[in-house]
């Protein structure tokens, strides 16, 4: 049975996700392992949800991106939770600056 909370992590052009259904239907109904040399954004990898799976991609940096998924996923949520908190902060002060930056100019 398919999780419906996995699902791909980044969007990738050349996508396979509108392809699915159709992908699936010409795959094999048992296999090993699944291998996937391009892997990009990932959405067949995450439809399928085999427990085998080799991935690769030639942009080193989104290998970087999986890589820190299935090994520090605690580590990347709390860094995420943090990014977010200081967005929040910045997102707070810049208002609170353009609100006193309008008032300093109607007081003039």
């Amino acid at each position: 049975m398919r999780n419906k909370l996995i699902a791909p992590v980044v969007k990738w052009v050349g996508g396979k996700r509108q392809l699915l259904n159709d992908i699936h239907q010409l795959l094999p109904k048992k296999y090993s392992y699944y291998c996937e040399p391009f892997v990009g954004g990932g959405a067949l990898l995450f439809f399928l949800q085999h427990k085998r799976c080799v991935i690769n991609d030639s942009n080193s940096e989104l290998i970087g991106v999986y890589e820190t998924i299935r090994n520090s996923i605690d580590l990347l949520i709390n860094d995420l939770k943090n990014i977010k908190i200081l967005l929040n902060i910045f997102i707070h002060l810049e208002i609170s600056i353009g609100i006193k930056k309008n008032i300093d100019i109607c007081l003039k």
